[in-house]
C-alpha cells in the first residue's frame, strides 16, 4: 500500500538492514511517498520479477501537497529543488547514487 507523508524533515534515513543504512537528502521537496508495486503491478513491469515485490521498497522525496502544489509555472518562471541519495555500510563506506 502506497503512504503518503507530508512535511517530512530535509534529511531521511532508512534502515534497510543492521550493516545498510540510505539517506535521502533534499531541498525543495517537503514530503515523502512510500511504496510498492505489490503483486499485479510487479507482473507488468518488464524489468521486474513477478516476486521481486517482496523484497523492495521504494522512498520518494516529492511535492505533493500543501503550498506550491500543484506546481504550476508560467512562462518565464523556474522551480528548483534537489535530492540526493546515499548507502552507508557498516564499515562505514559511502556510495552517492
Amino acid at each position: 500500500v502506497d503512504r503518503i507523508y507530508l512535511n517530512t524533515p530535509d534529511t531521511l534515513k532508512i534502515l534497510a538492514s543492521a550493516a545498510r543504512t540510505f539517506t535521502i537528502k533534499k531541498s525543495g521537496l517537503p514530503d515523502a511517498v512510500v511504496w510498492n508495486p505489490w503483486i499485479d503491478k510487479s507482473k507488468a513491469m518488464g524489468d521486474f520479477g513477478d516476486e521481486e515485490y517482496k523484497e523492495m521498497v521504494c522512498v520518494e522525496a516529492g511535492l505533493i501537497k500543501g503550498e506550491g502544489a500543484p506546481l504550476l509555472l508560467g512562462a518565464g518562471q523556474y522551480w528548483t529543488c534537489d535530492m540526493e541519495l546515499s548507502a552507508e555500510t557498516k564499515g562505514g563506506m559511502h556510495n552517492y547514487i
